[in-house]
């Protein structure tokens, strides 16, 4: 039995001895990702107040302060104030601008 465990604890040090995947190269992070693909991130913007900008109640997310602000023109319920269609394009819109 102890030469059972002897060989597993072996085994396993010998795994954590061997170097992982892509070891050779330095920890790239998100940043570093972006600005190798050029791409600039716009500043966060002050808010307004104290808010979230989500809760999720089951299968309903209620969003808040994710719009193009003024110029957002999906104000209104679904059904009563727009159409199915306008809402799918609102929604569009809104996954666009997170």
């Amino acid at each position: 039995m102890k030469a059972i465990f002897a060989a597993i604890f072996t085994a396993s040090l010998a795994v954590l001895a061997l170097p992982g995947p892509g070891s050779g190269q330095a920890p790239a992070g998100a940043e570093a990702r972006l600005k190798s693909l050029n791409i600039t991130l716009p500043a966060e913007s002050v808010p307004a107040a104290n808010f979230v900008n989500s809760v999720q109640t089951g299968k309903l997310l209620f969003l808040s302060g994710n719009t193009a602000g003024p110029a957002w023109v999906g104000k209104g319920k679904l059904g009563k104030d727009l159409t199915v269609e306008q809402g799918r394009e609102g929604r569009g819109k809104l996954a666009s601008s997170c």
